[in-house]
């Protein structure tokens, strides 16, 4: 299959990830202008980026990509993943029905008690499954998540 590198994401992109030689991840694209912060000078226009548990040696991606299927929660990533070409576009699609959670939440620790936000910078009145800690994913943090979900 022939892929293309690319810098620049957009919304419903599916990439492939590779974790070792003809292996690969995919990952999805779901929004290029998430929100990762408390404060309304937090970063912005980060991507938010699922990532799929589903191990491939042909480096096409399973159709459709499920949220039942994630590796782990969302991740609010940098647009490193794309800058250092550690990570391929096989192709834009369409979401179809399952392929998006109805609700993203993540978790801020920097109030006692914890409070939580959606990938937009709005605060949520509750904890929505599945939450992850609010904040940048760089791409060694995104190495971690996945090394830790596949052998943890």
């Amino acid at each position: 299959m022939h892929t293309l590198r690319y810098n620049e994401p957009r919304d419903g992109d599916v990439l492939r990830i590779p974790i070792v030689p003809d292996r690969w991840l995919f990952g999805r694209v779901i929004s290029t202008n998430a929100h990762a912060g408390a404060f309304d000078d937090s970063w912005s226009d980060c991507i938010l980026l699922y990532v799929f548990r589903h191990v491939s040696s042909t480096g096409v991606p399973p159709r459709p990509l499920l949220t039942v299927d994630l590796l782990f929660p969302p991740v609010i990533s940098s647009h490193e993943l794309w800058q250092q070409r550690r990570c391929e576009l096989v192709e834009n699609r369409p979401f179809e029905p399952g392929e998006v959670l109805a609700q993203h939440c993540f978790e801020s620790m920097i109030w006692t008690p914890p409070r939580y936000f959606d990938d937009k910078g709005n605060r949520l009145s509750h904890r929505i499954e599945p939450c992850v800690m609010h904040g940048v994913t760089l791409l060694h943090g995104l190495e971690v998540a996945i090394n830790d979900a596949m052998h943890g």
